[in-house]
C-alpha cells in the first residue's frame, strides 16, 4: 500500500513539475525581403566606382579588397543586432532556465543574447559597365551565424556546434533536440538590408550631382 502510495505521489510531483516547465513558441520567417540587391545607376564607371568606394569607407564595413580593373570590391562586417540583417523568425519563451526573465522577441537576437551566437558577413561588390552613361551595381552577401552554443544544437553526426550559413536569396536550416514545446527546426534567411543599404546610399549621392 505503501508503494502504491509511493507511486501516485511521484507520479503528481512528475505532471506538476512537467506543466510547470519551460514553454516556447518558434515562428519561422514568412517570405524573402523583396529589398533589391542590384540596381543600374546612371552614371559612368569611373563615377560609380569612385561614389562606391567613398561610401563604403565611411560605413561601419571594413574594405577587404577592391580592383577596380574587374569592379570587384570585397567587404566583411559583424553586428551586435543579428536580427536587422538576418530574419531567424521570432520565438517567445518563458521561464527559461538560464533567464530568470521571459522572452519575446527576434530569434536572432536570443540566440546572440542567450546562445552565444554570432553574426559575421562577407559582401561581394559587382560593378559592370553598361554604357557610358550607365552602371550595373549587384551586392552579394555570404552570412554566418552562430556557432550555437546550446547542447540542443549539438550535431550527434560531428560533436560539433552548428552555424547557420547562407547566400544572399537563400536560407539555412537547422534541426534542434529541445524544442521546448516548439518547432524542432530553426531557419534563417537574410533581410537584405545590407545590401540594399549600399545600393541606396550610393544612388541617392550620385542622384545629387
Amino acid at each position: 500500500m505503501k508503494s502504491v502510495r509511493s507511486l501516485v505521489l511521484w507520479l503528481s510531483v512528475t505532471i506538476t513539475v512537467s506543466a510547470c516547465g519551460p514553454s516556447a513558441r518558434y515562428t519561422p520567417p514568412s517570405e524573402f525581403s523583396r529589398l533589391p540587391t542590384e540596381i543600374v545607376v546612371h552614371a559612368d564607371y569611373d563615377t560609380a566606382w569612385t561614389a562606391l568606394i567613398r561610401h563604403v569607407s565611411e560605413t561601419f564595413f571594413s574594405i577587404e579588397h577592391f580592383e577596380k580593373d574587374s569592379g570587384l570590391i570585397v567587404l566583411s562586417f559583424a553586428a551586435d543586432k543579428p536580427s536587422v540583417y538576418v530574419d531567424c523568425g521570432n520565438y517567445s519563451a518563458a521561464r527559461l532556465p538560464f533567464n530568470p526573465s521571459d522572452y519575446s522577441g527576434a530569434y536572432a537576437d536570443y540566440a546572440t543574447q542567450f546562445m552565444g551566437a554570432r553574426l559575421s558577413g562577407r559582401l561581394n561588390i559587382n560593378v559592370n559597365r553598361i554604357s557610358d552613361d550607365k552602371t550595373g551595381i549587384r551586392v552579394i552577401a555570404r552570412y554566418i551565424f552562430g556557432p550555437m552554443q546550446r547542447e540542443d544544437f549539438l550535431s550527434a553526426a560531428t560533436g560539433q556546434r552548428p552555424s547557420f550559413a547562407f547566400d544572399t536569396g537563400q536560407s539555412d536550416t537547422k534541426l534542434v533536440t529541445d524544442t521546448r514545446g516548439s518547432l524542432s527546426a530553426r531557419s534563417c534567411r537574410p533581410t537584405h538590408v545590407a545590401e540594399y543599404s549600399i545600393l541606396e546610399a550610393v544612388n541617392k549621392n550620385l542622384e545629387k550631382k
